[in-house]
């Protein structure tokens, strides 16, 4: 007790200048008290190596420089996106496009092209699937439909105007339909004649980017004032009186696609950038954020980077198009529909099914059933892909020794 209460009696030698000064050594009764010294941290020390030319110094091998982030990679194909849209956004899908402006836009493809790296359609089917628009070809600036193959004239002086063109592809049944609006003029006071015109095709992947189209036929459906006409087949031109320039087949190589943009380049050299169609009813999944995985509906447009979206089980809001991949499931609904009319619109088109039968939809199930299972689970389904390769093996040595003897 005498150190406890030398420590309460005499508090200013312990605290005067002197004290400070000098080592304080704690008494024994207070054994739970560590005194701590502070350690210098040991510099790395580099190898550096000294020049005989001069005096520069080498730092043994440098590192290699690290591969740009994803990120980075998906902000400058956004940007080459952007300046390939801006460049022909204002030339009326190439029909008013000259050789300068085919120029540059050839060459923002080809970059955009480069950046993103070869496509394999073999691993990338699902992205074809939907209803595509097309904002430029360049095969336009003959001023024909048909571009570098035979096709109806267009111009200011000619009665034919070229409305909106799409392409709508169908992964599973492998049809492949180019659609155009066409208006065809006539005399005063008869007003014009509105027609959609669906040139379907069959298509089949060769290697991992091109795919061959083969054509089946042509139908018409009115539209406007003479929407009420029933829809028609235009006879087929046979196979010996087709002209060598339209043989009824062609190909084309995919360039560049991604979740809302494509880039195709066909036989005769002609480009045609193509943009995921967006219109109100068009039925889109989340890919990304708190509603991954959710299938909505979007219900009106806000600008050229939001839409209003709404689904049954799901507070209705706006949504950017990066979020949102478009399919090619539609819905009859005016802008802005209650949330009744939504509802009932989905049931009508039977949204649910179309989904789970699609090829997209089937693969995402699988894909959340495979995360749904447990341990137990997973070996029974390795148990079974052994099983099977087991099966496999066998039957194809059948076949070996069967064709050998």
């Amino acid at each position: 007790m005498a150190s406890s209460s030398f420590l309460l009696e005499s508090p200013a030698s312990i605290f005067s200048s002197s004290s400070i000064k000098a080592p304080l050594y704690l008494p024994k009764p207070y054994p739970f008290i560590v005194s701590l010294k502070r350690r210098r941290p040991e510099r790395k020390r580099n190898p550096v190596l000294k020049s005989a030319v001069g005096d520069v110094s080498v730092v043994g091998t440098p590192p290699p420089p690290p591969p740009p982030p994803q990120d980075a990679k998906s902000e400058l194909i956004s940007s080459l996106k952007l300046k390939l849209l801006g460049i022909v956004s204002g030339l009326n899908r190439g029909l008013a496009a000259n050789q300068d402006d085919l120029g540059k836009a050839d060459d923002a493809a080809k970059e955009l092209e480069t950046v993103a790296g070869p496509v394999d359609l073999l691993t990338d089917l699902d992205k074809l699937q939907g209803r595509w628009k097309l904002i430029y070809s360049s095969a336009f600036s003959s001023r024909t439909l048909g571009g570098s193959r035979p096709g109806l004239p267009t111009g200011r002086l000619l009665p034919v105007t070229l409305g909106q063109v799409f392409q709508r592809i169908d992964v599973i049944s492998k049809d492949f339909d180019n659609i155009a609006e066409i208006e065809l003029g006539a005399p005063w006071p008869l007003p014009p004649l509105e027609v959609t015109a669906t040139l379907a095709h069959k298509f089949e992947i060769i290697g991992s980017s091109k795919i061959k189209i083969t054509f089946e036929k042509t139908s018409v459906k009115t539209r406007g004032t003479f929407s009420q006409l029933p829809s028609f087949d235009v006879p087929r031109i046979p196979d010996a009186l087709r002209p060598p320039s339209n043989p009824g087949s062609g190909d084309f190589d995919v360039t560049f696609i991604d979740a809302d943009t494509r880039i195709t380049r066909g036989d005769r050299g002609e480009l045609r950038p193509f943009k995921r169609y967006v219109e109100i009813g068009r039925v889109a999944l989340v890919n990304y954020g708190k509603d991954y995985g959710k299938l909505v509906v979007i219900v009106d447009v806000v600008d050229q980077n939001r839409a209003l979206v709404d689904a049954p089980d799901m507070v209705r809001g706006q949504m950017n198009f990066k979020r949102l991949t478009l399919t090619d499931i539609t819905i009859d609904i005016p802008r802005v529909p209650k949330k009744k009319t939504l509802i009932e619109a989905m049931e009508k088109a039977d949204v649910k099914n179309k989904w789970e039968n699609s090829s997209w939809g089937r693969k995402l199930i699988v894909q959340k059933r495979r995360a749904s299972l447990n341990d137990f689970d997973r070996f029974k389904l390795m148990l079974a892909k052994i099983k099977r390769a087991g099966v496999v093996r066998q039957e194809l040595a059948k076949l070996q020794k069967e064709k050998s003897s």
